[in-house]
């Protein structure tokens, strides 16, 4: 990942800038039924910590210590992935090795789903805008 921001610094013109959106190293998602108006919280998902995160979160720091960016604007933010069904939920859960539905949040949502019903997956995102500098 540092050798990945060192070459956009390469091809970024002086003051350019590069934004970085990724997961948050650490932290408990959440996982809710939308019924309506209605939120009903359902329980947590299981997030084994991600390698491939921490070592962005690391090369970005790397890249600050050596000056080749400043950060110019950083926030945490909140995004909602919203699923038709638990087949949905599944499914992209299936595509993470670090993600996991804990039986009882399955039998929970499998309980009180409803026709109509979203399933909603809380995520929080660092985004971090850089500008490049001359060394």
């Amino acid at each position: 990942m540092v050798d990945a921001l060192r070459n956009a610094w390469k091809v970024l013109k002086p003051g350019g800038h590069l934004v970085d959106v990724r997961p948050v190293a650490a932290y408990r998602p959440s996982i809710a039924i939308r019924r309506g108006r209605k939120r009903l919280a359902v329980g947590p998902i299981r997030r084994d910590p991600d390698l491939d995160v921490m070592a962005a979160s690391r090369a970005s720091r790397q890249v600050l210590r050596e000056g080749i960016f400043t950060k110019t604007h950083a926030e945490t933010v909140r995004w909602t992935a919203s699923h038709a069904d638990l087949s949905d939920v599944e499914s992209t859960l299936a595509d993470s090795e670090s993600w996991h539905l804990p039986a009882a949040t399955r039998r929970r949502i499998a309980r009180i789903w409803q026709p109509g019903d979203r399933i909603e997956i809380g995520r929080r995102l660092t985004l971090t805008v850089l500008r490049r500098r001359e060394r």
